[in-house]
């Protein structure tokens, strides 16, 4: 799932499916990075990685989800009304940070800060005839010395594959400064959808890649849409006394849907294809998960010290399985639409999957100055998994582990600095895909561990140049012969990465970065049809290239560019059937002006604008689309 879900993500990202309602007139995510690994304000993004895929691994599956530093298994993501950015800490990002984990760290940060009132407006439209608005407010109460941030957001979206639905977001933030040293927030938020439809997912015949499918038509059926919601709420505090910091931060997450169909077009040799669904029953899961922490922070000498101990908790459950297949029967092209009658669905039992987990952790750090920085962290993690199969007896099975972590920083120069670390975790393995034999199951968690080191170099003003080293071991999540997805050996990731941010002159800015790794399997079993060396879905090679330029002589002005290259992939397990490499490109015009007081921004956005075409492996011989070029108009106004 991990693989799947990375993929999904990479093609909302490079296809520009994922709307961006919600923005500011300030934000500019490209002269807002740090470096090129990854960058998300408000609703705009870049990078190597993202919250779906750090080093060829998904965080948020793994369950590595923080928001303002404390832990919380989230299961959707905060929309856009409640969240104000995101910070994917891998790498030098991830020094000196207490209690970190191999697969990297998506931390949330949200909204409600400002003691200034304002109001910002979003519309936007695309060649995708998706449409949408936003409405965020700041509204501090001075006098009771609150913050708070209030937003609501109403869409029509499409996949680019004639798929629709509607969305509905909501949230709200607020903060409340008890004193000097204490701080207390809580927050709401969701998203809720109406009638959305299915996107493709194709299934070849294993002879070779999927043949290229049409993109535009919806290939139907009409009825087969979903609604679906998803919520979370939280509180958290911050108190502050000499040396002491307590924290902490209790959370609920929740999710559920009507029924859901996946739509499959599965090759059927030279006689065409076979169109099927799988229609799964109404599903709910929810999860209660948060931490406490306390620091003691203290001073020796020339050495700035802290010591930090920390106790988190989760329980999360939910129900899977109970799915009815559906034959819509044979056509001779995929351009064929199904227009068949509704049918009676008539689903069978459903399993459940219930988790528990408590994790007890100390952190120790300590700096010298600019000089150097070391963390010494331990974790002791208990976790258990109760299965209750429809079919068969429960199983539970349970976990104590061990969790150490090292990592250490030291400034050679003043521009120039090395940083390492080591570190093991024990991660969530997400879920089986709907088109397993045994989809939507809830997975294990997973023994993990990493180790990296790099060198960062800042020669001048405005430039920082990172190159590292990294080596990652996880389980291999992928279909045995009997289409089970599960453990099948080792996913060893090593390789190279690499990040440049640079201000050319005044007005260019300009963000490079590169992945080239090695990407194998190993501990492989002897199994039926063989089992290669290279995971599937996953490239050897990525490039990524942004920058924003500044029109001279109009003020407000500026054009911004984005490349990405992705290297060949493995498409079938057996690693007989590759994809090849492709490119994509972006293109974008912003317009920062003012109408009267109301300062205003205009977005032109391109994604794909070359509109490359490529079916993208996310199973054994099972492929979404790439999307297609989309051109996004988009009018944020701060009043």
């Amino acid at each position: 799932m991990v693989a799947f879900r990375a993929t999904v993500a990479a093609l909302f990202a490079v296809g520009g499916w994922a709307p961006c309602w919600g923005q500011t007139t300030t934000d500019n995510a490209v002269r807002s990075a740090e470096d090129a690994f990854g960058t998300i304000v408000g609703d705009e993004s870049l990078g190597l990685y993202g919250t779906d895929s750090v080093r060829g691994f998904s965080p948020a599956v793994a369950g590595n989800n923080r928001i303002e530093g404390l832990y919380v298994d989230l299961l959707a993501p905060p929309t856009g009304r409640i969240r104000s950015g995101i910070t994917i800490r891998v790498g030098p990002a991830a020094q000196g940070y207490p209690f970190p984990a191999p697969t990297g760290i998506v931390d949330y940060s949200m909204k409600g800060r400002s003691t200034t009132r304002s109001l910002s407006t979003d519309v936007y439209v695309d060649s995708y005839d998706s449409y949408g608005y936003a409405l965020n407010a700041e509204l501090p109460v001075s006098s009771l010395s609150l913050t708070n941030a209030l937003g609501f957001g109403a869409s029509r979206i499409s996949d680019g594959y004639g798929g629709r639905g509607r969305s509905l977001t909501y949230g709200g933030v607020s903060r409340a400064a008890l004193s000097d040293q204490t701080e207390v927030a809580a927050f709401l938020g969701g998203r809720q959808t109406f009638g959305e439809t299915a996107l493709p997912i194709y299934v070849a015949d294993g002879e070779g890649a999927f043949p290229r499918a049409p993109r535009g038509p919806f290939l139907g059926p009409d009825w087969a849409t979903k609604s679906s919601y998803n919520s979370l709420a939280g509180v958290m505090m911050r108190s502050s006394r000499g040396g002491w910091t307590l924290r902490g931060g209790l959370f609920r997450s929740e999710t559920g849907d009507s029924r859901s169909f996946q739509n499959l077009v599965v090759q059927n040799g030279p006689r065409g294809f076979q169109r099927l669904l799988i229609a799964f029953p109404r599903a709910r899961a929810s999860s209660v998960s948060g931490e406490a922490r306390l620091s003691r922070a203290f001073r020796t000498g020339a050495f700035d010290q802290r010591i930090t101990l920390m106790v988190r908790g989760r329980s999360n459950g939910s129900r899977f399985g109970g799915e009815q297949d559906i034959d819509l029967g044979a056509v001779a092209s995929m351009a064929t639409r199904i227009v068949a009658p509704p049918v009676p669905l008539a689903y069978g039992p459903q399993s459940s999957s219930a988790i528990r987990q408590w994790t007890f952790g100390v952190d120790y750090s300590v700096k010298v100055g600019e000089r150097g920085e070391l963390a010494l962290g331990v974790q002791r993690a208990a976790y258990t998994q109760t299965l209750r199969p429809a079919d068969a007896p429960g199983s539970q099975l349970s976990e104590g582990i061990w969790l150490p972590s090292i990592s250490a920083g030291v400034a050679l120069t003043d521009h120039l600095s090395l940083y390492a670390s080591v570190v093991r975790g024990l991660e969530d393995g997400g879920s089986a895909p709907g088109f397993a034999a045994n989809g939507n199951q809830v997975l294990p968690a997973f023994r993990t561990r990493q180790w990296d080191a790099g060198v960062r170099w800042r020669p001048g003003a405005g430039t920082t140049v990172i190159l590292g080293y990294f080596d990652i071991r996880k389980p291999y999540l992928t279909f045995d012969a009997a289409n089970v997805y599960r453990q099948i050996g080792d996913e060893h990731h090593q390789g190279v990465e690499a990040s440049v941010t640079a201000q050319v002159g005044p007005r260019l800015v300009i963000v490079a970065g590169g992945l080239v790794g090695a990407p194998r399997v190993e501990d492989i079993p002897a199994a039926p049809g063989g089992i290669g060396a290279r995971p599937v879905g996953q490239p050897d090679v990525q490039l990524q290239l942004n920058a924003d330029y500044s029109i001279p002589g109009i003020d407000g002005l500026s054009v911004n560019a984005g490349l990405s290259r992705y290297s060949s992939q493995a498409a079938s397990v057996d690693n007989r059937i590759f994809i090849d490499g492709y490119t994509t490109m972006d293109m974008g015009l912003r317009f920062r002006g003012r109408v009267g007081r109301t300062p205003y921004t205009l977005r032109l956005t391109g994604s794909n604008i070359a509109d490359a075409y490529r079916n993208l492996p996310v199973g054994d011989n099972v492929y979404i689309p790439l999307g297609r070029r989309n051109i996004g108009l988009d009018l944020i106004l701060d009043i």
